[in-house]
């Protein structure tokens, strides 16, 4: 394991509270309260230990879902089994899920997404059967609710619910409760745990946040769920890490397709309104709209950079959205060809890009395969019994190598762990000890996913100079 999936699995090991789940449910890490979150997590981490593969298959169990509740919703805005079996297919295709699929933080990301998900069909489902006000609503609310204890992002959709029921449906009394989701934050965290509660996860601090680059970043979040963008990142500091997700990209190019057949749905159903009444489907589309346009204001709000998984929910949604104009059109048998059709030109639209970013595997995982490599190489090459000291570093600075090792810490997961790390780009930074150790040197070198690695004899402390200044021609 390499990075922040490293840190957490090793933490959750570590005998440091013998509380359990109500110590875990308390636990505050980084500045974060996560209680619906942090709990199962630990737990999954003391159940499956350092290996990935039970991770990856609860990661795409939820995945499952997540694909299941958008073809639900598609199935309640336009009561087609092919519309609802080609939205969950096409989803799941999405390029903004390989993290999630293969980290041990995909259980964070898809169940916040999953319970938003489920929080959206619940309003959708209210609206068409005219229900407002009525008990369901306050499951959404309640549904909201959990989503943001698992991940801060969601906070925006208690904004996004609260607004469309004040502004459009004239209904206080679930605007109310929707906008009472972020003061319920503010107490328990703020009063209660000693929190800042402006402090979020990937997101900046929201006191910190101003300037006109926001606006720029929420253009480059839609765009990217249009399709310019390949889902492994967008970087606004130059490095390493931005030149890998660049080239991967199509740019403009890879937007044409859903750009095209969504402005034929938006003529379709708007010649369809202006010739019928409007009905509970129009308010459901909105509702969509608005919170796929405000799921992207808090990836919009992180100054360095946009990750592609903080837009999955918003590409889902959009998804749904273009799915719902499809639900506007008549019904009638007349019509069933050209909904068929358009059905069929939504899907390649959304595909197209789709397929060709998930090829591009290499800008995806390169921040695992480097440390990962390196980690399985070093074990190759380290003694497997005798005492060693180990030398790390990277001729990229811009790549967070540190973070990508996990602090150094990622290597105790060897057999025979290195008895000290120290930072180095060379055999002259093997640390000194009481006997001549083993001393090996792995070095990553640009992007390249094998390092460099070689094996010295270390320098014992009681050893006189070798390099002095004379020697060094001073």
């Amino acid at each position: 394991m390499y990075g922040d999936d490293y840190l957490l699995v090793n933490g959750a090991h570590q005998p440091v509270d013998s509380s359990g789940i109500i110590g875990d449910f308390f636990l505050v890490g980084g500045g974060k309260w996560r209680p619906l979150n942090t709990p199962l997590l630990l737990f999954l981490a003391r159940r499956f230990g350092f290996s990935y593969q039970p991770y990856q298959i609860v990661n795409l169990a939820l995945l499952v879902m997540c694909c299941t509740v958008v073809g639900l919703m598609v199935w309640i805005l336009c009561r087609t089994l092919f519309a609802t079996l080609l939205s969950s297919a096409c989803i799941g295709a999405s390029s903004f899920t390989w993290l999630g699929q293969i980290s041990v933080y995909g259980v964070l990301e898809f169940s916040a997404v999953l319970i938003a998900l489920l929080a959206i069909t619940v309003e959708l489902h209210s609206l068409l059967r005219g229900d407002a006000e009525g008990k369901r609503i306050y499951v959404a609310v309640g549904l909201v609710l959990s989503a943001t204890f698992i991940h801060e992002r969601m906070l925006i959709l208690a904004f996004c619910f609260g607004a469309f029921h004040l502004l459009k449906q004239r209904r206080p009394g679930p605007a109310l409760a929707y906008f009472s989701i972020p003061m319920i934050h503010v107490v328990l965290k703020g009063f209660f745990f000693q929190l800042d509660v402006a402090q979020t996860g990937g997101e900046s601090n929201l006191q910190q946040v101003k300037g006109l680059w926001i606006i720029r970043h929420l253009i480059d979040g839609v765009g990217a769920i249009l399709g310019v963008n390949s889902g492994s990142g967008i970087f606004y500091t130059d490095g390493a890490l931005s030149r890998l997700a660049k080239s991967a990209d199509l740019g403009y190019v890879g937007a044409i397709p859903l750009i095209t057949v969504s402005a034929v749905l938006i003529v379709s159903s708007s010649r369809n309104v202006r010739a019928s009444r409007i009905d509970m489907r129009e308010n459901g589309s909105m509702l969509i709209f608005i919170s796929c346009l405000g799921s992207i204001c808090p990836a919009a709000l992180v100054f360095e950079r946009i990750e592609g998984r903080w837009l999955f929910l918003p590409q889902a949604l959009l998804l749904v959205g273009l799915f719902a104009l499809l639900g506007t059109l008549p019904s009638d048998h007349s019509s069933a060809v050209s909904r068929t059709t358009l059905s069929i030109l939504l899907v390649v639209g959304f595909l197209v890009p789709a397929i060709y970013y998930r090829k591009q595997s290499t800008a995806f995982t390169f921040l695992r395969d480097q440390p990962s490599l390196m980690i399985e190489d070093v074990s190759k090459t380290a003694p497997r019994k005798r005492p060693w000291v180990l030398v790390l570093g990277h001729s990229d600075p811009t790549v967070p190598f540190r973070w990508q090792t996990g602090y150094a810490r990622a290597f105790e997961q060897l057999p025979n762990p290195p008895i000290e790390t120290v930072w180095g780009s060379s055999r002259n930074d093997c640390p000194r000890t009481a006997i001549p150790l083993q001393c090996v040197v792995a070095i990553s070198k640009g992007m390249n996913l094998r390092a460099d690695i070689r094996i010295f004899d270390s320098k014992s402390k009681h050893s006189p100079e070798s390099n002095n200044a004379k020697q060094n021609g001073d």
